[in-house]
């Protein structure tokens, strides 16, 4: 082959790419998966004179859970991306490829300080050995291969194959006899192929040393393709499909009660153990929504815990489903004379590791103000935070209508007022009917306070009316509601009255046991971690 000429750099540049519908269809006809990555979070496009998009680079998740226990004990998940799809139009020029790597990197560092590790990977099935992540200093890492994972396809599709991670998130099954019954049609399966993966550190010179000295699995460069593994076509002809049977590719009507395939932990059930540890024993997007409190900077002690807030944040990313939804009620602390701001920056890092923030709401309380130390130099404290995101479009939105509508009459039709290009108003009469009450604003007014015995003793109650409305707004009957920080256990027993399935975690024995007298009446049970 004849080496290509090097190219102009200083014709292109890499930018951020707010808009992902321009680079989606360049991904979906030209890069070799034909798929979006489903855990996109920052979207570069590589641009050639200004004016056009000739290529992109996308980073997000990672896929894996758990994945740093392969790749260092010195990292934790919350700290790796993936570099999910690479594609630049062919032609421009050699070395462009590593060279928008290396600028993609640089952009990285800025938006995402926190993320030190980038993973990704050459399919050597697709003819990739990872010659351009070598040519940019990636490290490869040799993968011991699973040889009983398998993917599937439903079609004759060559490119709807269901990696491993989702058929379990689809089906809740991996063996091939209970996809029979599961599935419930022909379909075809076939092994998963070894990739080989290549792994980048973005820090200094000293912590990338420390870090490759720690890593495991480091082998020389591959060098050779394999041939991609041949499908194989199951067939279902004398399997008695169960009753549970439901197609993914099938819509159905249904509205029973969701199935919750949790098979560590039990729905309508809080544990006395970190939420983590919760968290790590559920599946992925298995949550509709999370409503919670979380300790506000050292405002409280809360006997002595200590959140880790970023793999907290990275792993409700993991088990909120599509279209579902966290409210984060958060207030700050003032110290040395300035707000901590750490409301705000929590808040950035939920967009940065994919979710979007569908909306900035105020917690009113009517209640008892909370008075500077320094009454003379700023004004009494009356509100929080409310910041309600979503992981992708909220898929359930049940907006309250209470608000009384001042344009509605005794007649029951609506008044408005036109202005004059003169300045002069003209009353203008639309003749049609009117509710009473319309949606509520974004800015809700609850009385704060300890209103009943058991939550005297929590030095930080959680208003039911607040957990309430958001339960009914953000959710539909039946389904599961999550709280991290349970405390006084109030969004389990607004869950349970609303007729929604709730758990919680709850680091305080103390306070767990203050929830479970909040639901004797309404049969909860409080699992004491071992």
């Amino acid at each position: 082959m004849k080496p290509q000429n090097p190219f102009d750099k200083t014709r292109y540049e890499v930018i951020l790419i707010e808009d992902r519908s321009v680079v989606k269809p360049m991904i979906l006809e030209n890069h070799y998966l034909h798929r979006w990555p489903t855990k996109a979070q920052w979207v570069f496009g590589v641009v050639q004179d200004r004016s056009r998009l000739v290529g992109t680079i996308i980073f997000g998740g990672p896929g894996r859970r758990e994945l740093s226990k392969s790749v260092s004990p010195l990292v934790q998940d919350h700290q790796i991306t993936e570099l999910q799809r690479l594609w630049i139009e062919d032609g421009l020029g050699g070395n462009i490829e590593s060279w928008a790597i290396g600028q993609s990197f640089r952009l990285l560092k800025r938006l995402a300080p926190h993320k030190i590790v980038v993973v990704s990977y050459a399919d050597p099935a697709a003819g990739h050995v990872g010659t351009i992540y070598k040519a940019c200093g990636g490290l490869y890492q040799e993968l011991a291969r699973n040889n009983n994972s398998f993917q599937v396809n439903l079609t004759d599709n060559p490119n709807d194959w269901i990696h491993t991670r989702t058929q379990q998130r689809v089906f809740g099954r991996h063996s091939i006899e209970e996809l029979k019954f599961k599935i419930g049609q022909t379909f075809w399966i076939r092994p998963d192929n070894r990739k080989y993966r290549y792994v980048w550190f973005l820090c200094n010179r000293v912590e990338r040393k420390k870090l490759i000295a720690s890593m495991k699995h480091i082998a020389p460069y591959p060098t050779h393709t394999i041939e991609p593994p041949k499908p194989v076509l199951i067939d279902v002809t004398g399997v008695t499909s169960r009753s549970d049977t439901v197609s993914p590719i099938q819509k159905t009507e249904d509205k029973s009660p969701p199935v919750f395939n949790l098979s560590k932990v039990k729905p309508d059930t809080i544990y006395n153990e970190d939420c983590l540890t919760t968290m790590s024993r559920l599946p992925d997007e298995c949550i509709d929504l999370t409503v919670t409190s979380p300790p506000y900077d050292n405002m409280r002690t809360f006997h002595g815990y200590v959140f880790d807030f970023e793999a907290i944040a990275t792993q409700l990313l993991r088990i909120t489903k599509e279209g579902g939804v966290i409210v984060w009620n958060v207030g700050d602390q003032v110290l040395d004379g300035s707000e901590s701001g750490t409301s705000f920056r929590q808040a950035l890092f939920f967009k940065e590791i994919g979710f979007n923030l569908h909306d900035t709401m105020i917690y009113q309380k009517t209640g008892a103000a909370y008075w500077s130390v320094n009454v003379h130099r700023r004004y009494a404290q009356v509100f929080e935070y409310m910041f309600v995101f979503s992981k992708g479009k909220p898929e359930t939105v049940n907006l309250i209508r209470d608000r009384p509508n001042k344009a509605t009459k005794s007649t029951g039709v609506s008044y408005y007022q036109m202005w004059k290009p003169d300045g002069t108003r003209v009353p203008l009469r639309l003749d049609r009917p009117v509710q009473p009450f319309g949606v509520r604003t974004n800015i809700w007014r609850i009385k704060n306070g300890k209103t009943d015995d058991f939550k005297r003793e929590h030095p930080a109650v959680f208003p039911d009316q607040l957990a309430g409305d958001h339960i009914t707004t953000w959710s539909n009957k039946g389904e599961l509601v999550y709280d991290p920080f349970m405390g006084s256990g109030t969004t389990a027993v607004m869950a349970k009255r609303l007729e929604r399935h709730y758990l919680g975690s709850e680091v305080s024995a103390e306070y767990c046991r203050l929830a479970a007298g909040r639901l004797s009446k309404q049969d909860g049970e409080i699992v004491l971690a071992e």
